[in-house]
């Protein structure tokens, strides 16, 4: 985990769609050593369970995506 942080978009238009705070996760996966910035409104959970989720959130957007 490289940091945890509390944060407010403050574009015009975004600040607009989402005016309440986010929480940014800093995060590099042990496996592919890639750097993940991680956006997420979810407060509850300690910030290494996040990321720890992240890889799922594909299988559900897998599912939805196949042909009927």
């Amino acid at each position: 985990m490289i940091c945890d942080q509390t944060v407010i978009l403050s574009g015009f238009y975004p600040h607009k769609g989402f005016p309440v705070p986010l929480r940014r996760i800093k995060y590099i996966d042990p496996k592919t050593h890639k750097h993940l910035v991680l956006l997420t409104n979810q407060f509850g959970l300690p910030a290494l369970s996040i990321a720890d989720l992240y890889p799922c959130h594909w299988q559900v957007e897998l599912f939805f995506d196949r042909p009927s």
